[in-house]
């Protein structure tokens, strides 16, 4: 009688699982970031904070991953209306990029 196998060793790692994919979620984040920077201008210098986003402040933290894609959608929602502040040229406070 032979000594069983070893179970095989997995590896732990942060590739995703389908690089065809990550890129093509990248180049979607890369494109909307450029499109928020070149439009900055066109939009008003402040806007007070919208209601839903200073909720959002005060909701629980995620328990459980949910995806890149989940996430994003997250921020995209909360920066439409939050980031604009920090980054509008003509806003004094405004960090330079």
């Amino acid at each position: 009688m032979g000594t069983p196998a070893a179970a095989p060793i997995l590896e732990e790692t942060l590739d995703p699982q389908d690089w065809e994919k990550f890129r093509a979620f990248s180049h979607r984040v890369l494109d909307d970031t450029i499109t928020h920077l070149a439009t900055l201008r066109e939009r008003p210098a402040w806007q007070p904070m919208p209601a839903h986003v200073r909720r959002s402040f005060t909701e629980p933290l995620p328990m459980n991953p949910a995806g890149a894609e989940r996430a994003y959608a997250e921020f995209v929602r909360q920066r439409s209306d939050l980031v604009r502040v920090w980054l509008q040229p003509r806003c004094k406070s405004a960090a330079p990029l």
